[in-house]
């Protein structure tokens, strides 16, 4: 992690620098995409690493200048099972939260993601396109009203990179890259592998609204 941040921090440019505003101030997250950390040599995803780890992690991100991290729940972690939220994986959630905020880093939550692809949900494959919209909609409602009124959230991310799948195709994540003993961490995610009237335009919308919807329920910033 810190030979990683410290070339990405040299190769720094002034292009794709966005600015927010939070609570009437001028904003400007600069940071990095923590979506797995290196322990003893081996790539350990957010929920395996130990938070002893994760503090150190933060601390160094934040001595370096960041002032944000993008985080990867998993839903395997906190959706094993169809519909069934793991209370404990949130309350190891809710302290990663809370080593941000030590650190002064405000946390982007990309939700939805199989980057650890091994551990994939079976019940993806085993219920229907709306079913599964439920499922992921239950997700974020869940981590919507935890964390609404957290100060130390910036932003809800509904999903890295979504895209349509083709019809009869596994929604198993794709776009992979070999860690550490030999596992894939994957980072595309497709949706909709039935066939549809719609078109995949008014599915991909379907999806977005439903997501959105479901955090704004208890999220109204």
């Amino acid at each position: 992690f810190e030979e990683g941040w410290s070339a990405w921090r040299e190769e720094d440019k002034n292009d794709n620098v966005g600015t927010v505003w939070i609570n009437n101030t001028n904003f400007v997250p600069w940071g990095l995409n923590y979506d797995r950390t290196i322990l003893n040599g081996k790539d350990l995803v957010l929920e395996e690493a130990p938070l002893e780890k994760i503090d150190r992690d933060f601390r160094i991100a934040h001595q370096q200048g960041a002032n944000a991290v993008r985080v990867f729940p998993q839903v395997s972690r906190y959706m094993s099972r169809f519909m069934e939220i793991d209370e404990s994986a949130l309350e190891f959630f809710d302290r990663v939260i809370l080593l941000a905020r030590k650190h002064n880093l405000r946390v982007d939550i990309t939700g939805l993601t199989h980057v650890n692809v091994a551990s994939f949900p079976s019940w993806y494959d085993q219920h229907t396109d709306a079913e599964v919209m439920s499922a992921e909609a239950l997700f974020w409602k869940t981590f919507a009203q935890r964390y609404a009124d957290e100060p130390a959230i910036l932003m809800f991310d509904l999903q890295n990179e979504p895209f349509m799948a083709k019809p009869g195709s596994s929604l198993k994540s794709i776009g992979c890259f070999t860690m550490s003993e030999g596992r894939q961490f994957c980072y595309c995610n497709p949706h909709f592998r039935e066939k549809h009237v719609e078109s995949p335009d008014s599915l991909a919308h379907l999806w977005t609204s439903t997501m959105v919807e479901s955090v704004r329920r208890y999220d109204k910033g």
